[in-house]
């Protein structure tokens, strides 16, 4: 449907300034390139829903300290902070890797 509405809508177009395309280019190719292969894009939600699953598991076994367990849902907050920003840059995504594994660290080594 919206791959029919892009291709219709950069249709040649003839008016007053002669035989033009009406988003002005080559548009349909252009997106095309420009969006991510949904596989790669879905291998890294499972990916993520993966860590989420055991960051769970691990925080609700019965025999895991209070400060432990406290600190296993601080590293789930922050991967969820991270979750729900869409585009992350280079920075953001080593500062979320860095606050969760000092998260774990702390509450398995210290």
């Amino acid at each position: 449907m919206v791959l029919s509405a892009l291709i219709w809508a950069c249709a040649l177009w003839n008016g007053s300034f002669g035989s033009m395309s009406l988003l002005f280019g080559k548009c349909a190719l252009g997106m095309a390139q420009l969006a991510p292969e949904r596989g790669e894009f879905m291998k890294k939600v499972r990916d993520l829903q993966a860590v989420f699953a055991q960051l769970r598991a691990l925080a609700a076994r019965g025999d895991i300290e209070p400060r432990r367990k406290q600190l296993l849902e601080q590293a789930i907050e922050t991967l969820k902070r991270f979750r729900r920003n869409k585009n992350p840059n280079r920075a953001e995504i080593f500062r979320c890797v860095r606050d969760v594994a000092e998260k774990l660290l702390e509450a398995f080594l210290v």
